[in-house]
């Protein structure tokens, strides 16, 4: 009888460690996915250095940083660096915007502003404005919906300027 009960300890002790390290792969398991979520959550509300809504160019190679300037009804996009967010001049003299203005889509030609200190033939700024439909559909940066589309070291990229409404108010009705 004693020694059934030795056998069936000794079985216990032999099992534990390898029950215990399934426990633990799976723990590790959920905490690698939070991380990924929790840093996509962040990435949709994030604005850039011009405070403007940037988005996303060539699945984080590139950001576009969109800005609207009420006063001159002008539409802006820097280009920047993915990872330190800083202006990238690319060798462009116009981008595209596809705007979405309820169920009509226009497209829009941005052209080359180079900023200070940018090369000869390069821009990281690109600008419209005073566009009559602009000017009439569009009061702020959360009012524009659609594409901006630019070629980038020879390569075009089109990334999506929407905005979700759900998530915070802006003072008028949805």
């Amino acid at each position: 009888m004693h020694l059934r009960k030795l056998s069936a300890l000794m079985l216990l002790l032999a099992l534990a460690p390898w029950m215990a390290g399934c426990a633990s792969e799976e723990e590790f398991s959920e905490f690698e996915a939070t991380p990924e979520v929790i840093e996509d959550d962040h990435d949709h509300h994030e604005h850039g250095p011009h405070d403007g809504h940037l988005i996303d160019l060539g699945e984080h190679a590139y950001m576009a940083e969109v800005v609207y300037d009420a006063t001159n009804h002008a539409l802006g996009v820097y280009i920047l660096d993915h990872d330190e967010m800083k202006a990238f001049p690319i060798d462009q003299q116009e981008i595209k915007a596809h705007l979405h203005f309820g169920d009509e889509e226009q497209e829009f030609t941005l052209a080359a502003k180079p900023q200070e200190g940018e090369a000869e033939g390069k821009s990281s700024y690109f600008e419209l404005a005073g566009n009559e439909e602009i000017k009439e559909h569009v009061t702020d940066v959360e009012d524009l919906e659609g594409e901006i589309i630019a070629t980038i070291e020879g390569e075009t990229y089109e990334g999506m300027l929407s905005h979700d409404h759900d998530d915070h108010d802006h003072g008028h009705d949805h």
